[in-house]
């Protein structure tokens, strides 16, 4: 069993071309069956593919408490026997859930992508993800009502990360442990039916692989014929978008757009608002007012106008002048249609408040290291902020990015600056220049007034 698993995963790797001699891997592991047998198979296959140096990478998320402390022991103990190198770092997954207005699940995934991207330095990621997995995601996508692109599954190979498990199920990860008595962690949660993943492993699966025993390579084989024509409709609606004509004024031809299959029209209606993720119901209310002219107002303060000729995309409004501000007194200042009140407390004061609102700390910075007076603003293009405790410098496209902030949010998000650069983002962080310390005495806080009248 262990050399067909092996076989398996090396026809994988090279089906979907994930890796080229000399290659670095990042493993994300867990400690669970799936990431042990990952690392085991690509430790073992190191020498045939040519790999790099294999590295591990863990995330303690704080959420289960010893069982979590218990899933990092595991792991720096493994990665010590095979004697693997281990980077690993804790997270308040449940703290950044609740900051971003997310569920614990994607919170996690989030918080799990950032690090991993972080931390991989130029060399690939390698995740655990089965076929197992794959099937369960699609069935989550059915239950939601996807379009095609949903039923493609989980993509083996994209943007620098690699899943060389994607083709072996979960019942041969577990044989492949087995044969070569590998130990591993269980997740507790993982038996949690509260949770719409777990429900489906444990009461829906059961049931389809009663109907075909064969589920997981049913799945597959749904999921490649829909990703070639996923991928075949996406190539004729950029050739019917780039085909679009415009005037002057980047307006488009409305009987162009209505001259495109309905098939592909949601595509393009996307390409020609990149910016925006649109909804169903948002191509929905474009196909409408395609049909009947009209205009459709859409998240990130896009407006699309269609007229009885054209089709006119209009862009959100960028900040004036008007929105900076400089922080002179402590009081309330307003931003982007909301208030927010700036003040200056002791540190025993804020250790107070930090007990009962932890996420005071996404408001405040070290008073006595700011540089000259501060400044309310809006996000500029050149922006960069080095983000506390992680070392690294990120511009604030990419930070807002990478905590899915949506477009339409970004320029709400108040900068404040001092003669140096970027002080804090409100609501997300403040620099590493001015994070608080054990030394600091003098803590500034910029929060909006319903927080602030919580703490």
């Amino acid at each position: 069993m262990a050399d067909l698993f092996q076989s398996k995963v090396r026809q994988t790797i090279a089906t979907y071309a994930m890796c080229n001699a000399g290659d670095r891997v990042l493993v994300a592991l867990s400690g669970g069956a799936d990431s042990v047998a990952l690392l085991h198979a690509l430790l073992s296959l190191r020498e045939d593919l040519k790999l790099g140096e294999i590295t591990a990478a863990h995330l303690h998320h704080g959420l289960r408490g010893e069982e979590a402390d218990r899933d990092l022991a595991f792991v720096q103990s493994l990665c010590q026997r095979w004697q693997v190198p281990l980077v690993y770092t804790c997270e308040d997954v449940a703290f950044f859930a609740a900051a971003h207005h997310l569920g614990v699940e994607e919170a996690g995934r989030q918080v799990r992508y950032a690090f991993l991207q972080e931390k991989a330095n130029g060399a690939l990621i390698a995740t655990a993800h089965t076929a197992t997995d794959n099937t369960e995601t699609l069935l989550m996508h059915l239950t939601r009502g996807c379009g095609l692109q949903g039923l493609t599954g989980i993509v083996p190979y994209r943007d620098g990360v690699i899943r060389p498990l994607i083709d072996c199920s979960r019942e041969e990860v577990e044989a492949y442990c087995r044969s070569h008595a590998l130990s591993f962690v269980t997740d507790s949660t993982n038996a949690d039916v509260r949770y719409a993943r777990n429900r489906i492993r444990h009461e829906v699966l059961p049931a389809l692989r009663a109907l075909n025993p064969s589920l997981e390579a049913a799945t597959k084989r749904l999921v490649s014929l829909c990703a070639q024509d996923n991928a075949y409709l996406n190539t004729l609606a950029e050739q019917a978008f780039t085909s679009l004509k415009t005037d002057k004024y980047g307006r488009y031809a409305l009987s162009d757009m209505r001259a495109v299959p309905p098939a592909l029209r949601g595509r393009v209606w996307q390409m020609m608002l990149a910016e925006t993720v649109l909804s169903y119901d948002d191509v929905a209310r474009l196909e409408q007012a395609l049909a009947a002219c009209g205009s459709v107002c859409l998240q990130g303060g896009f407006t699309v106008v269609v007229s009885r000729r054209d089709i006119q995309i209009v862009l959100p409004s960028a900040p004036t002048e008007q929105s900076q501000q400089t922080l002179l007194r402590e009081e309330t200042y307003h931003f982007a249609g909301k208030a927010y009140v700036y003040k200056r407390i002791s540190a025993e004061e804020y250790k107070k408040i930090q007990n009962v609102h932890k996420n005071v700390l996404l408001y405040a910075w070290d008073c006595d290291r700011i540089s000259g007076s501060l400044r309310l603003t809006a996000r500029l293009d050149a922006d960069c902020i080095r983000l506390p405790f992680r070392q690294c410098s990120k511009t604030l496209k990419k930070l807002y990015n990478e905590q899915h902030i949506p477009v339409s949010e970004r320029e709400a998000v108040p900068v404040l600056r001092d003669e140096k650069g970027i002080v804090l983002l409100a609501g997300i962080t403040c620099d590493e220049r001015v994070k608080i310390t054990e030394n600091t005495k003098t803590v500034g806080v910029f929060a909006p007034v319903d927080i602030m009248e919580r703490m």
